[in-house]
């Protein structure tokens, strides 16, 4: 995978739980919101590719617990 590509999915991911977040703290979604969610769903599972080819275990760890509890909340808001 060209060096590059990687450091695409390692903005996207950022992208995505930073839009999601800063959509929450300026009101234009809400917490149980199955966008809100899914946005940092989708943001964390590519940090954890992301990180897991730089090695960075720590915090493939956190954004898979990040990924987890997304992914519950989601399955609880049918």
């Amino acid at each position: 995978m060209p060096a590059w590509f990687l450091e695409v999915l390692g903005i996207s991911a950022m992208l995505l739980i930073l839009g999601a977040y800063a959509g929450l703290a300026s009101g234009k979604l809400d917490a149980k919101s199955r966008l809100y969610h899914s946005l940092n769903l989708v943001g964390a599972m590519i940090f954890v590719f992301y990180l897991s080819q730089k090695q960075a275990w720590p915090s493939v760890a956190l954004n898979a617990v990040w990924a987890a509890i997304a992914l519950v909340s989601l399955l609880r808001r049918k």
